[in-house]
């Protein structure tokens, strides 16, 4: 038997996606209390990704759950992941180029929004036809994210603002790529990894 409302829909087969969650929000109080995209915010980004690599093997583990359950916790990785690679991101260059320059460019809030709405688009067209044929079409998001934390932690001014642009184009994209298989997730996790420790010791 299902939960019946949303408080019953807390299970802890979804603990990864909170932790992205989490993490993500720990990054946007790390930007607004020192507006930077080095140190701990990149760490956040970096945190939510590899959590949601993990997230749906971590969820498997957990046998007798109900298919709402894991309905829900399918739309709770979606909008994980649209918080953690979407939203953040997005806030965070605002908030960090209005501190750097004195004022918000429209370029910037242009730029944001376009690669906020790269992430949408990519999550629900996943939701829609990628879930379906075993393969993804466009950057996975977490991707997208991996590639906006390393220009994070070497670019800064139009150099951020084109890795920026160039993630959300891949997002949208329409290359198929193949479902990454033991050694890509390796080494997706271990990039992850390093540059999170690039940005911690910065």
């Amino acid at each position: 038997m299902g939960p019946s409302n949303p408080l019953q829909s807390l299970h802890p087969r979804n603990l990864l996606t909170y932790i992205s969650v989490i993490a993500a929000t720990w990054g946007l109080f790390e930007i607004y209390r020192r507006p930077s995209l080095l140190g701990f915010a990149g760490a956040a980004l970096c945190t939510a990704i590899i959590a949601d690599i993990f997230d749906g093997k971590f969820a498997a583990l957990f046998k007798g759950a109900s298919s709402l359950q894991k309905e829900i916790g399918g739309h709770l990785d979606s909008l994980a992941d649209f918080f953690a690679f979407g939203i953040y991101p997005a806030l965070a260059l605002m908030v960090v180029e209005h501190s750097r320059l004195g004022n918000l460019e429209y370029s910037t809030v242009l730029i944001a929004v376009g690669y906020l709405f790269a992430v949408l688009h990519r999550l629900a067209f996943y939701n829609a036809v990628s879930i379906h044929n075993g393969s993804f079409v466009g950057l996975p998001s977490p991707l997208g994210a991996l590639g906006v934390a390393f220009a994070w932690r070497f670019f800064e001014g139009s150099m951020l603002l084109g890795a920026y642009v160039l993630m959300a184009l891949l997002m949208v994209s329409p290359f198929k790529i193949s479902r990454p298989q033991t050694l890509v997730l390796f080494c997706i996790v271990l990039s992850s990894i390093v540059v999170g420790i690039l940005h911690i010791f910065h």
